[in-house]
């Protein structure tokens, strides 16, 4: 099921099984504050506060919400305008509990979390944090947007190592406990990796490279065990990102545009135009 934000702001559910659309909630935020997807539930944003589609009560303060890789917690974090802001730590499987909370400097936009680590993005450096303790181990980029940042899997953190290039940029595999970066190229015949993506539960990452001469159109980028696929399924893109979902298992990818929505199975790397665009801010859970 395929959860995103309309344009006017319902937050809609997308059956591909039955092939039905459903209203989850109103009002609720998109790109780049769209809904996300913990331990199968969907969790969204509203006016400052962060809500699940089954209860009109909020959840708790929260302008950006983050995802722990391979774990059933969440980070929710209020905007505080210039000024320092801390980020909260929950468990979300059996409620809303809170774990913990990092202090964020000024400026700081939580992209990516581990077990054991918080990554942020100011002024396109990247700031590693104990996730536990909320002190900075590390420092990694530079990035110039913080959607060049695709996802960590466990504590190894995925991004466009694009602060330095304007074309043929290359993809970091960061780890943030040891403090080693591992690059992978730009797949030949590309122009070189561009922002967004996401990094599935198995460990497998779907990043985008652009394609042609011109910059509008972006093709999707898989990396596994079997190495690194393009999918030669060119779709246009106005800035220079993509966006992905992976369902639960691993196996399925939603990913695409503005204009157009994509499914991909990759057990057989067939690619579906699906027949409603999603942009930007959808995320994936069970039906």
């Amino acid at each position: 099921m395929v959860v995103t934000v309309d344009p006017f702001g319902d937050l809609v559910a997308f059956d591909l099984a039955a092939g039905t659309r459903r209203v989850l909630g109103r009002d609720a935020a998109g790109w780049p504050e769209g809904p996300v997807a913990v331990a199968d539930q969907a969790f969204y944003i509203s006016g400052g506060s962060a809500f699940r589609p089954t209860s009109p009560s909020p959840l708790g303060s929260a302008d950006s919400l983050l995802p722990v890789s391979g774990l059933q917690e969440l980070w929710a974090t209020p905007s505080a305008g210039a000024g320092a802001h801390v980020a909260s730590l929950f468990h979300v499987q059996d409620g809303w509990a809170l774990i913990t909370q990092a202090d964020l400097n000024p400026g700081e936009t939580p992209v990516a979390a581990g077990p054991s680590r918080l990554a942020a993005v100011r002024d396109g450096e990247i700031v590693i944090r104990d996730a536990n303790t909320g002190r900075v181990t590390g420092r990694a980029g530079p990035v110039k947007h913080s959607y060049d940042i695709v996802g960590a899997s466990g504590d190894t953190l995925v991004y466009v190592h694009n602060g330095q290039c304007d074309s043929g940029c290359s993809l970091t595999l960061f780890d943030m406990t040891a403090a080693t970066a591992t690059l992978l190229p730009a797949p030949a015949g590309t122009s070189g990796f561009i922002g967004g993506g996401a990094v599935s539960p198995t460990g497998d990452t779907a990043a985008f490279v652009t394609v042609g001469h011109a910059s509008g159109q972006a093709e999707l980028v898989i990396d596994n065990v079997d190495g690194v696929r393009v999918i030669p399924v060119p779709f246009d893109v106005e800035e220079p990102v993509g966006a992905a979902a992976w369902d639960p298992t691993g196996r399925w990818i939603v990913y695409g545009g503005p204009r157009a929505t994509y499914l991909l199975d990759t057990a057989t790397m067939r690619t579906t135009l699906l027949p409603f665009t999603a942009g930007y801010s959808f995320t994936i859970i069970a039906a």
